[in-house]
């Protein structure tokens, strides 16, 4: 069981290093990026009234698009996603103003390491295997999940 598990996790971490590793070319081009930042974040951010001081979880953190929306709240935003290099992308949208509100974690989000209700507030996106990752985010958050679904492109 241990084994087939590893065997999963494997091909997970493969398929996101080769989507992260084509990102401009696979995402870029099938995305649209402009209305996705001006938007859909945007609307996401206002359901979830977040206030300063309050720590906001993204699960699925690609490159980014709301560490500036959420930080611009004065919140604590964390960031996770399995793969390094999207999360290369988003540190490039963090200005050194709210670096400080800032952390990305490289981790899966079916095993998180936080403590039951440690944020306010969750948002999920594009993650395989979504009702484990719904089932741990409802752990680890007080007030409410966001999801954010959306099919993969086409590679």
């Amino acid at each position: 069981m241990a084994q087939k598990r590893r065997k999963q996790h494997k091909a997970v971490k493969e398929e996101y290093y080769f989507i992260s590793s084509n990102y401009p070319e696979i995402w870029r081009k099938n995305v649209i990026t402009g209305r996705a930042e001006n938007e859909r974040c945007p609307a996401v951010i206002k359901v979830l009234s977040v206030s300063p001081n309050e720590r906001v979880l993204e699960i699925g953190t690609g490159e980014g698009r709301f560490v500036p929306l959420i930080a611009k709240q004065k919140a604590l935003y964390v960031g996770i996603d399995i793969s390094p290099r999207m999360l290369y992308y988003a540190k490039k949208r963090v200005s050194p103003k709210i670096m400080p509100l800032v952390d990305f974690i490289v981790a899966e989000a079916k095993h998180l390491s936080f403590r039951d209700k440690a944020f306010w507030y969750t948002t999920i996106f594009f993650v395989p295997r979504q009702e484990e990752v719904v089932r741990e985010a409802r752990r680890i958050t007080k007030h409410g999940l966001t999801y954010r679904i959306q099919e993969r492109p086409a590679s």
